[in-house]
Order: C-alpha cells, then structure tokens, then sequence
C-alpha cells in the first residue's frame, strides 16, 4: 500500500487507517481515512515528497496556520498539523 500511496500513509499508520488516495494536485497528496484514536472520517493532506525535499516544508507549514484560523461554512476545519519524518500534513474531516 504504501508504494501505490506514497509515504503519508506509512507516518499517519500509529493514527489513521489510511483508505486510498482520491486525488493529487500539483503540491499536495490528498487521502481518505478514518481517525482511529476519535472515530471519525478525516482527509489527511501532505506535501509531495519531492516538493518536501527541493523547496521545504516552511510555506505549507505556514498554509497550515493559516487554514487554523479559518472558520466558513464552505471551509473544512483543521484539526492537525505538522511535519513528520520530512513530510508535512494536515487533517480535516472528510
């Protein structure tokens, strides 16, 4: 699983079972899992890999807080975020 999803997957396994990968934009991965630890859906999202490594994480980390301070019916809220063996990542509910 983790070579057909990248390795997001592999540092969220101690707390979401990763489902599968629904779509990729041009910087992000994004999931579909299940938040084991509080039952619930999320959508875990990471940088690329190879983005993490050529720019750093400095711009997403900062996309994360920023998207923190959000609040809109038609935004999905934060829960998580942070940077995790060289890749960063963020949760929303599904």
């Amino acid at each position: 699983m983790t070579d057909r999803l990248g390795r997001l997957p592999t540092v969220l396994a101690d707390r979401d079972a990763v489902e599968r990968e629904p779509g990729r934009g041009g910087t992000e991965e994004v999931y579909l899992a299940r938040d084991e630890k509080v039952g619930r859906d999320v959508a875990p999202k990471g940088l690329r890999p190879e983005l993490a490594a050529a720019r750093g994480a400095d711009c997403f980390l900062r996309g994360i807080e920023i998207a923190a301070t959000l609040s809109y019916p038609t935004i999905l809220p934060l829960h998580d975020g942070g940077e995790a063996a060289a890749t960063c990542a963020t949760a929303c509910p599904s």
